[in-house]
């Protein structure tokens, strides 16, 4: 028999600055949520310049940057140098260390950074790279899936990791996600009920959900969110800002 997830905690984006007078709304990093193991950080970046993220060292982790509008200029110190799109997505493995600078187009970037923890065997890997212009999208009525990592796309992470981004229209979406994996949703626009509770949560919003092998989300309007979920490590994690033992 199925069970429904139910909505555990809620949490608030922080505004934050980072880098080069970069404005983010911080959902995990923050003291409020600073991990949700293998999670480490959730950023929604939306800059222009002059602000930006200049030369800055990552190390112990994988990261993924997704963005939704705008451009985004990467450059790092292994010498690759890249333009990411509306709808273009990049994954990092850190592993064992990297500079790198993150800066938006003359229009502005704006979009979404997620950092996952690497397990304590596997944090002195090399780094490795994966960019791609667009994601895989599946229609699940009344909602439009864009596959950003996990299954049925390139993108695979050292453990198993599902990312959607759900615009759902009025209706409800049920769907399957693995049982015991940390679960997490973060609104981006409009506000959907959440749960068989039905709590409602705006754009901005993280929640926390409980274990269980069933998703429900209802909306009344049109709204945004994005999914993640993974198996959680369950070993000491050590951070200092970017690096992680």
């Amino acid at each position: 028999m199925s069970e429904e997830r139910r909505v555990t905690d809620r949490v608030a984006a922080a505004q934050t600055q980072d880098g080069a007078g970069a404005r983010v709304r911080r959902a995990i990093g923050s003291s409020r949520l600073p991990y949700l193991d293998p999670f480490l950080l959730l950023d929604e970046f939306s800059i222009a310049p002059p602000a930006g993220f200049p030369d800055h060292p990552h190390r112990g982790f994988e990261l993924l940057t997704y963005v939704l509008d705008g451009e985004l200029h990467h450059a790092d110190s292994t010498g690759n140098r890249e333009v990411l799109g509306g709808g273009a997505l990049q994954k990092i493995r850190v592993g064992r260390g990297l500079v790198h600078s993150e800066l938006p187009g003359p229009g502005g970037a704006h979009g979404l950074q997620l950092w996952v923890n690497l397990p304590a065997a596997r944090k002195q890997a090399e780094p490795e790279y994966l960019t791609l212009p667009t994601t895989p999208e599946v229609s699940d009525p009344p909602a439009k899936l864009r596959l950003v990592a996990g299954e049925r796309t390139l993108v695979n992470f050292e453990r198993p990791l599902l990312y959607w981004d759900v615009t759902l229209s009025p209706g409800v979406l049920l769907r399957p996600v693995p049982a015991d994996w940390s679960l997490f949703t973060y609104g981006l626009e409009g506000t959907a009920r959440y749960g068989p509770e039905r709590l409602a949560a705006p754009a901005g919003e993280l929640l926390i959900w409980s274990a269980g092998d069933t998703l429900r989300v209802e909306a009344t309007q049109e709204t945004r969110f994005v999914v993640v979920a993974s198996p959680p490590i369950g070993e000491p994690m050590h951070r200092w800002g970017p690096f992680v033992d």
